[in-house]
């Protein structure tokens, strides 16, 4: 699960990569400050409304599809890859402690819940992009209610498979480095 994580993550990192540099070139180009965050949490449907008007120009419009369509990769990357990050931590507490231990069994389920609640925060994503679109290509938006919803949904799902799956790993990495190195002193 390790390998499959880094190269999740490596995939994650390029397209943010590629996000971060559309984005640069665009905010270079136009004088323009991009924010994707108002986009994703704008508080109304007029104020996403208005956020689609200012955008409307041509370039504008087309810059702010085009980071909607990088975003389809990057998150094809991201959630995958905190999953494995859950499911690799799964791994190593089950590498700590004895078959059948509660910890050992209630941390394991724990850990694979969150990491397969990871797919649930892509589908969150892929929705919200699709509906984002929707909203830019008719000029104004609709109902945000849902829409909000599963973004907040996605950043818990995510910001918990991150924190609980990356203390898992160190926290197991820690304590199996110190057993093996417990067992070469006793040889």
């Amino acid at each position: 699960m390790r390998k499959k994580f880094f190269l999740l993550l490596l995939g994650a990192v390029i397209s943010f990569a590629a996000l971060r540099f559309h984005e640069f070139q665009f905010e270079r180009q136009s004088g323009r400050i991009f924010d994707v965050m108002e986009f994703e949490l704008p508080g109304s449907a007029e104020q996403l409304t208005a956020l689609i008007q200012l955008w409307q120009d041509p370039p504008a419009r087309t810059f702010v599809l085009q980071q909607l369509y990088i975003d389809f990769f990057f998150m094809v990357f991201l959630f995958p890859a905190i999953a494995c990050l859950c499911f690799w931590g799964a791994e190593l507490v089950e590498k700590l402690y004895l078959q059948g231990n509660f910890t050992r069994n209630a941390v394991t389920r724990l850990l694979h819940l969150i990491g397969y609640a990871q797919f649930a925060a892509l589908l969150f994503d892929i929705s919200e992009n699709i509906r984002l679109i929707q909203f830019i290509q008719n000029g104004a938006a609709a109902d945000i209610f849902l829409f909000e919803t599963l973004v907040r949904l996605k950043f818990v799902l995510a910001i918990s498979g991150i924190l609980v799956g990356l203390s898992t790993v160190l926290i197991s990495t820690f304590f199996l480095a110190k057993r093996k190195k417990r067992m070469h002193s006793l040889l």
